[in-house]
Parts: structure tokens; C-alpha cells; sequence
């Protein structure tokens, strides 16, 4: 159960939602065989099998090397030297200097990466045969140089891989969805575990980026699917020099085109009803409305294309599905169960693409 405001959020399958908002979900065809996508409580054990096959396969050749920066306190030059720290710390007394060089080495963010995904798999997979791969493998890193200490969030966050890193990509696909699928074991380690109810802005994101990853893999030709939140610009006609800069941006979260028709779907992890303090009536919450109704009317259309809004919210009580035409364009207010099975969630999904 998740928490945003005092609305509680019922989610069953946050193992899937992780599955869909990740690049392994788009990589990997095995993973997207309905029997295993079937099988949410099976997942990790699935994901571990794919991160140690790609780590025992990436161990063919020599690991990668980077140019490491270090700051050592030496008894020679090397690099740049340190002038402030040597003078702080009296060095030259004791016959020693601060240096700044960079240095080759294996210990850095991408194996370090894989490497603790590879004991997030020795720890969380339930095969035996698995947890034995994943160990082996590890050790391996761990004896060709790279360290033991495990990435926290924070530099997992921050690992993004250059075109010169595809040999890599698969193994930090695997190991990225397992560190995340991990945290919701409260197992130990380094890094305090985040509870689902600890962290609610992490699901509205994970929420949001699984939409689109679904929709990015799922859809097939003539469907294009943004690959994340894109920025709009207001149509100002005549306005006063300098307003276009203090306007608000619009950005959408997720907008699905095909010729003649654009589907601009805004993701809403709370619930679709608001009820009045004072009156206790229910009604559609007023801000989401007014705001995917700004979106409709501000961005740009081409002729006879067809422009529609969506507010996708997770089920809360009982579902919604209702739509209507607003002037030139239509709205649809839906609930997704994320209680569901996988092909209820696909289902729903998808009935966002066929629906006209």
C-alpha cells in the first residue's frame, strides 16, 4: 500500500512497474514472453538470471578501464601538486607533497555498479544455482580490481552510459532494475532502504517513467511514443516584450502520435475524486482538469489531426473510465488497478491507444 497525501494507493505490482519504467524491459525479449511477465512475484529471480548471464558473459573479455582522478599525499610529484593542502598539512617538512593526477583503473562507477547488483542477486534471488552464479561472478570483479564498497542512490542516480559504454549497457540494465526492485526487500546494507510510504515522490516518477516505457516497447508502427517529459512553449500572439520568459513551462508526461491523431496522456499517482471538506460533495480534481485543458489548447495542431487528453490515475476504490468531447478535442479520465494481473494492467493500458 502506498500513501500520497492521506489518499492510500493499493499496489500489488510495484516489481512490474519497475519492469516496465526500465531499459531492460525494451532490451530484453525473453523478459517480455507473457508467461514470465505473467509471474510479477518471479521477477527478481528472473532479473538476477539475466544480470549474472550478461556478467559471466562480459568476464570474457578484460573489464573496462577509466580515467580515475585521485589526490594522495606522495613522496614525489606526480600530476599537479597540491599547493594549498602540501602548505596546510606542512608536507615538505616530512618530506612529502599533495599531488592531483588522474590514474587507469577498473574500480570505477560502471563496474562498481554491476558488481553490487551481482550481491543484490547472490542475496535476493531464491535459485540456489543463481545465487551461486552471482557470487562466483562477483568475486571475480572484486579479484580483477574492483572495490567492495557497494554505489549508494546517490551515484546510482547519477551512471549514465556514453556510446562508448554499449558493451556494458546489458549488464547495467539488469543490475539498475535489480538495486531498484531491492529496495523494497528492506534487506540491509549500506544504504537505508526506502519503504514505499517513506517515499512516495519516487513511485510518482516510477509510475510516470513505467507508462512510458510500456507504451515506448508495446506500441508498434505507425505509433510514436516521446521518450520523456517534453517541454512546451506557449503560443503568444502579440505579447509584451519579455513575457514569453516569465511564462510557466508545460511539460507533458507522456504523448502518443500516429498520423492524424496525438493522445497527450498525464499520469496522476493519487485519486481521480476529491471530496469537499464542508460538503462532502465528490467531484474530478479541478486542477488536473484545468491543467491537461490547458495542454489541449495551447499545443500546436495540425489540420485534421486529432487531439486528445488522458488523466491516468491508479485505482483507489472503484474504477473510472469516462470521456468527453470538449470543443476540438476529447478528454478521458481512467483509473489503472495496479492490483491486478499483468494482463489486466497491459489491457487497461493499451485500451488508451485503441480507444477513439
Amino acid at each position: 500500500m502506498l500513501f500520497s497525501g492521506k489518499t492510500s494507493i493499493p499496489v500489488r505490482n510495484l516489481w512490474l512497474l519497475m519492469l516496465y519504467a526500465s531499459e531492460l524491459f525494451a532490451d530484453e525479449s525473453d523478459i517480455r514472453r507473457a508467461g514470465l511477465e505473467d509471474s510479477p512475484d518471479d521477477l527478481l529471480d528472473l532479473v538476477a538470471e539475466v544480470l549474472v548471464n550478461a556478467a559471466e558473459h562480459r568476464l570474457h573479455r578484460p573489464l573496462s578501464r577509466r580515467h580515475l582522478a585521485h589526490r594522495d599525499d606522495l613522496t614525489r610529484v606526480r600530476g599537479r601538486i597540491d599547493h594549498l593542502r602540501t602548505s596546510e598539512r606542512n608536507l615538505l617538512a616530512r618530506g612529502r607533497v599533495s599531488c592531483r593526477y588522474e590514474d587507469l583503473s577498473v574500480d570505477h562507477l560502471i563496474n562498481r555498479f554491476v558488481a553490487s547488483g551481482l550481491k543484490a542477486a547472490e542475496r535476493g534471488s531464491t535459485d540456489p544455482s543463481v545465487r551461486k552464479r552471482a557470487a562466483a561472478a562477483r568475486r571475480t570483479f572484486h579479484w580483477s580490481g574492483v572495490g567492495h564498497r557497494e554505489v549508494s542512490a546517490v551515484e546510482a542516480a547519477t551512471l549514465v552510459l556514453g556510446r562508448n559504454d554499449e558493451t556494458e549497457r546489458r549488464c547495467v540494465s539488469a543490475a539498475r532494475l535489480l538495486l531498484r526492485m531491492s529496495l523494497l526487500t528492506e534487506a540491509g546494507g549500506p544504504e537505508r532502504a526506502v519503504t514505499p510510504r517513506r517515499d512516495i515522490a519516487r513511485w510518482r516518477t516510477l509510475y510516470e517513467s513505467a507508462v512510458r516505457g510500456f507504451f515506448h516497447t508495446v506500441l508498434q508502427e505507425p505509433w510514436q511514443v516521446q521518450q520523456s517529459q517534453e517541454q512546451h512553449r506557449w503560443p503568444l500572439q502579440v505579447a509584451s516584450p519579455g513575457m514569453d520568459r516569465l511564462m510557466p513551462s508545460m511539460e507533458t508526461d507522456v504523448v502518443l502520435r500516429r498520423p492524424g491523431h496525438r493522445i497527450v496522456v498525464e499520469t496522476k499517482f493519487t485519486s481521480p475524486i476529491s471530496i469537499h471538506a464542508q460538503f462532502g460533495t465528490r467531484a474530478f480534481r479541478r486542477e488536473h482538469l484545468f491543467q491537461l485543458q490547458t495542454y489541449l489548447t495551447t499545443l500546436g495542431r495540425l489540420p485534421a489531426e486529432k487531439l486528445t487528453g488522458v488523466l491516468l490515475y491508479p485505482q483507489v476504490e472503484e474504477p473510472v473510465d469516462m470521456a468527453a468531447s470538449v470543443g476540438d478535442h476529447a478528454i478521458r479520465v481512467k483509473t489503472v488497478d495496479l492490483t491486478g494481473s499483468s494482463d489486466q494492467i497491459r489491457n487497461a493500458l493499451m485500451g488508451i491507444a485503441v480507444w477513439s
